[in-house]
């Protein structure tokens, strides 16, 4: 007999309230946003600057779902204190030294200089690279860090200079080779600056972002409730490639409908499941009307409707089954339509997730979200699904 997931949070001595990282306890493909916790929420894509203050845009959500753990250590010499300089290399016309602990980067040309470092990474996943300044000298104003997809490109993320202290910068590789650069910020001859360490580890996780200002979802928070306020205009935000390599899915969304004017988008796995297989797509509403709809395709397109008319807050869940022809959608905790039409075959295929607008373009969604898990993986029993309906309702308020 199968135990529920649930269980997996229990203890030899009472129970521990559910979360939703034992839906992923198998390192499950998929993503988990929680717009309540501002430690995974940035105002960059950098991930420099924390969202504070409702009105604030999103360019950044980090995925909880593996946990935000950072992988080994990349950097071929962290330093703390530095004790050589291996690994590193210096620009032409910059020297590279060791001053009590810290690697120092000095120009010998009238020129802003670096030191860096190249490493092997996959495209798509996301890095965080720290280090600290400890001192400048010679004109120059500190130092900061970039990194590109070569030394002279800085197309990743570039940090705020700083005199001294701690400098952070996220980023998504984008090709199989990524430079991590310390500046010496000044363009003085002579000047310098220096790092008392420097660490680059893999942030785990399908990390959603948007790189254009006037795209991006606002942070909004009120009677201990936040969300994402999606505009209904070009709003939205993209993972990196998910490979689920499974023909099962489940979607929980906390969701505020504020329209039923056109048809939106809450998300949709692949830029549009009209013409890609192995993809699923959540709508709020499913066309022009009151509803919600849960779409899921092998390579046969099915659907599951639930009615409800604007404005309206919803946990939402889909569920969607390849190989068993089930395509379910559920509101509030309660099954609303179930479409048992053949769904062809195949998995769920390789595409990232968009949110709040189909592939970017079109379908965007007028509304909020509070919460949202997607988890590819076997089938959940109601131990699980009711739980984690729970979950999201502690966010939402819906019900």
């Amino acid at each position: 007999m199968n135990m529920p997931l649930v269980l997996l949070n229990r203890r030899r001595r009472g129970f521990t309230a559910f979360s939703p990282s034992a839906l992923f306890a198998l390192a499950e493909p998929g993503v988990w946003y929680d717009p309540s916790d501002l430690t995974t929420l940035f105002t960059d894509t950098a991930g420099t600057t924390f969202v504070t203050t409702p009105g604030q845009t999103v360019a950044l959500m980090l995925d909880k779902s593996k946990g935000l753990t950072l992988g080994s250590e990349l950097v071929t010499n962290t330093g703390g204190p530095f004790v050589t300089t291996d690994g590193w290399t210096a620009q032409v016309d910059a020297t590279l030294s060791i001053n009590s602990g810290s690697l120092r980067v000095t120009n010998n040309a009238a020129a802003t200089k670096r030191a860096y470092f190249a490493f092997t990474s996959v495209v798509g996943k996301s890095y965080v690279f720290v280090a600290t300044v400890t001192g400048s000298g010679g004109g120059v104003v500190g130092g900061r860090l970039t990194a590109g997809t070569s030394l002279a490109n800085e197309s990743l993320g570039t940090t705020a200079s700083a005199a001294s202290g701690p400098l952070r910068l996220q980023f998504v590789a984008t090709g199989t080779t990524t430079f991590i650069q310390l500046v010496n910020q000044g363009t003085s001859l002579g000047g310098y600056a220096e790092w008392a360490s420097a660490s680059l580890k893999e942030l785990a996780g399908n990390h959603a972002t948007q790189a254009t200002a006037a795209s991006r979802p606002t942070y909004q928070s009120s009677g201990g409730r936040h969300w994402l306020a999606f505009d209904g205009a070009d709003d939205f935000m993209v993972t990196p490639t998910i490979t689920p390599g499974v023909d099962k899915v489940q979607v929980f969304a906390g969701v505020r409908k504020l329209s039923d004017a056109a048809r939106g988008t809450i998300v949709e796995h692949s830029a549009t499941i009209a013409s890609n297989n192995g993809s699923f797509h959540l709508t709020a509403p499913n066309a022009a009307s009151a509803t919600f709809g849960f779409e899921s395709k092998g390579t046969t397109l099915t659907d599951a409707v639930a009615t409800f008319a604007a404005p309206t807050t919803r946990v939402v869940t889909g569920i969607g089954d390849i190989a068993g022809d089930s395509t379910i959608i559920r509101a509030n905790g309660t099954q609303q339509d179930q479409d048992t039409a053949d769904q062809g075959t195949g998995n769920y295929l390789a595409y990232p997730i968009y949110i709040g607008r189909r592939g970017g373009t079109t379908l965007p969604f007028n509304g909020q979200i509070y919460s949202m898990i997607v988890r590819f993986g076997a089938n959940l029993d109601a131990g699980t699904i009711t739980p984690t309906e729970t979950f999201v309702n502690g966010k939402t308020g819906a019900f």
